[in-house]
């Protein structure tokens, strides 16, 4: 009786395929999880990867219902279409998020002459190593550029190199 109501209406096909995926992230995340260390986050990437294809499948249902239920799209098509904007519009700012280059960071203090500086070493996204530094910069008391600042290419070539005393750039190096 429950699945002759399903799919009699295609936006409760759409809405019954989002519930399953986020059910099956929720379920499948603690399963995942079963003998690995706490450390390893595998249950957290399970469920974050099927929040991601939730979207995805969501939005290939709301688009075969649109010929499977034709009659009931030329009346309601309104209601297809925004659950398709909606999901292409959290998939491409998903993919334009993931596209973008959020380095990471590592500071820490270092002491020379009596001096000290914060180091700041700049990594490519996906890599913490370093074979893939984006640069290395230094500050006096938190807040002045001092020192030589250093910014490689992803093969580790120098890209720009920067020399600083107290805030004031003194010569600058640009690889051509």
């Amino acid at each position: 009786m429950w699945v002759k109501k399903l799919y009699k209406n295609p936006l409760r096909v759409i809405i019954t395929t989002f519930i399953t995926c986020v059910s099956v992230g929720m379920a499948g995340a603690p399963i995942a999880d079963i003998g690995h260390s706490g450390g390893e986050a595998v249950g957290l990437t399970f469920f974050a990867v099927t929040i991601h294809a939730t979207w995805y499948i969501t939005v290939a249902a709301a688009i075969i219902t649109l010929f499977f239920y034709r009659d009931w799209v030329k009346k309601y098509w309104y209601k297809n279409a925004i659950v398709i904007t909606v999901g292409l519009g959290v998939i491409v700012s998903g993919l334009i998020e993931q596209n973008s280059e959020n380095y990471s960071l590592h500071s820490e203090t270092v002491a020379a002459n009596g001096i000290e500086w914060l180091k700041t070493t700049e990594y490519y996204p996906g890599s913490f190593d370093s074979r893939h530094i984006r640069s290395i910069s230094f500050l006096l008391n938190d807040d002045i550029k001092d020192s030589t600042w250093t910014t490689y290419a992803q093969d580790g070539t120098v890209l720009v190199q920067k020399l600083y005393i107290h805030g004031k750039l003194i010569k600058q190096y640009l690889k051509k």
